[in-house]
């Protein structure tokens, strides 16, 4: 019963993420589009900053 629950909490926290990463990605794209973003700078240093 526990490996049943540990194997459906595993699926379920990788489908978060999934989800998480699209969610970002889109929110991101509409924030660029609508001109309401930070300099392209700014973007481009957060990125490296989480990527790092």
């Amino acid at each position: 019963m526990k490996a049943a629950a540990d194997a459906r909490t595993a699926r379920l926290s990788g489908h978060f993420r999934r989800l998480e990463a699209w969610l970002s990605k889109v929110l991101g794209q509409v924030w660029r589009e609508s001109g309401i973003g930070g300099p392209n700078d700014t973007e481009q240093l957060q990125t490296r900053l989480t990527t790092l």
